[in-house]
């Protein structure tokens, strides 16, 4: 492998972590306003709707710490292409969910 193919590699899981930080950190933001709207609130269809987004959290921040973990293994697997169509998967979930859930803070807020 040359030196430019392994900092170019290297760069490039870089920016993948940074990724998954970053979706990881708006996560938790999202399940701050979350939290406050259930506490402040007792219609039943609100809080479904709460309860759907709270589901929803819990599974993206289980894939981003799989694809994490799987980023740390890149170097022993080779799989960079299957990861990054991964990490684009998650990326277009996250940004859906993020987009319907503004949606909801809108409505209830």
């Amino acid at each position: 492998m040359s030196v430019t193919t392994i900092e170019s590699h290297s760069g490039e899981l870089q920016e993948w972590k940074q990724s998954l930080q970053f979706f990881a950190s708006e996560t938790r933001l999202f399940e701050n306003q979350l939290e406050e709207v259930v506490n402040n609130c007792n219609n039943k269809e609100i809080l479904a709707e709460a309860e759907h987004f709270q589901n929803q959290f819990i599974l993206q921040k289980e894939q981003f710490d799989l694809l994490k973990h799987d980023l740390n293994e890149i170097p022993k697997t080779h799989k960079q292409a299957e990861l990054n169509n991964q990490i684009q998967a998650a990326e277009k979930i996250f940004k859906e969910t993020r987009r319907s859930f503004y949606f909801f803070l809108s409505q209830v807020l």
